[in-house]
């Protein structure tokens, strides 16, 4: 693995774990230090334009499980809500 891409890394589990709201922080934190390691090129561009979106509509995606509002993010929110409910 590149420095850079370790920058990378490192650069989405911080904005992962702090997104100001604890619950949040919790969700998408520990997915990301599940997940990021084994993500390729495109998945971790999309989890940093998913980083991108505002709380209150990742929450909803993910908390009160409006994945049919996530549209392109659908698949990850899938994956992350199956990652919680192990």
């Amino acid at each position: 693995m590149t420095d850079d891409n370790n920058t990378r890394l490192q650069r989405l589990r911080y904005r992962a774990a702090r997104r100001g709201s604890r619950e949040l922080d919790l969700l998408l934190g520990r997915y990301a230090e599940y997940a990021l390691e084994s993500m390729n090129e495109n998945e971790l561009e999309e989890f940093g334009a998913f980083l991108r979106c505002p709380d209150p509509l990742i929450q909803a995606w993910i908390v009160n499980g409006d994945d049919a509002a996530a549209g392109e993010f659908r698949e990850l929110v899938r994956r992350i809500r199956m990652f919680h409910a192990h």
